[in-house]
């Protein structure tokens, strides 16, 4: 997903032709898949007593996000630009990148120490 950030963010210009950005999309779709498809899975599996609760969360969560961006979107890419805009959201992804593998790591244990009581 940073790769598919900064390419669209760097050659959105009008010197460019508009078959790059638009390809960058098909880098940041798989990328969007392959957070949201193993994300909802390890909820799944991990709260098996408590999955349509912990789907519901992730789903109440995306819809936040969904509904607070577009409203700060404009004035972030009308004071940035769509270089830099996309290269700010491309290096928040790049920071975040070590969450998934740190619920590898750690997710377990965590289970284990704070289990879901019902």
């Amino acid at each position: 997903m940073p790769i598919a950030l900064f390419i669209y963010g760097w050659t959105a210009r009008p010197e460019v032709h508009w078959m790059v950005p638009c390809l960058s999309f098909i880098l940041f779709g798989f990328g969007l898949l392959g957070i949201f498809v193993p994300c909802q899975t390890y909820m799944v599996d991990a709260f098996l007593s408590t999955a349509a609760s912990a789907v519901a969360a992730l789903v109440c969560l995306r819809c936040v996000f969904g509904a607070v961006l577009p409203l700060i979107g404009p004035k972030f890419y009308d004071c940035l630009g769509l270089g830099w805009g996309n290269s700010v959201l491309g290096f928040f992804t790049l920071a975040v990148t070590p969450i998934p593998f740190a619920f590898l790591k750690w997710g377990g244990y965590v289970r284990k120490r704070y289990p879901v009581n019902l």
